[in-house]
């Protein structure tokens, strides 16, 4: 984590330190396949039926983010 204004401790986190140490744990992710982030307000779009959500909620691991991200990383340097 670079160019942040984080306290001493934190600034040795990787992606493998966080991995090795932040537990087993579910967490929710929101994926999107324009690969942006995209914040809207479930609670005041459920009265627009016409409106398609940006991006998924979905559960996974920190072990499983990290995968994912990686993966996707790889298949980006490669194009």
């Amino acid at each position: 984590m670079t160019g942040s204004q984080l306290v001493d401790s934190a600034k040795h986190w990787s992606l493998d330190y966080l991995k090795d140490n932040i537990g087993n744990g579910n967490f929710n992710v929101y994926k999107s396949r324009s690969h942006h982030f995209k914040y809207y307000s479930d609670k005041k779009l459920q009265k627009t039926k016409e409106f398609t959500p940006p991006t998924q909620l979905t559960e996974m691991t920190f072990q499983e983010f990290v995968q994912l991200i990686r993966s996707k990383a790889e298949n980006s340097e490669e194009r």
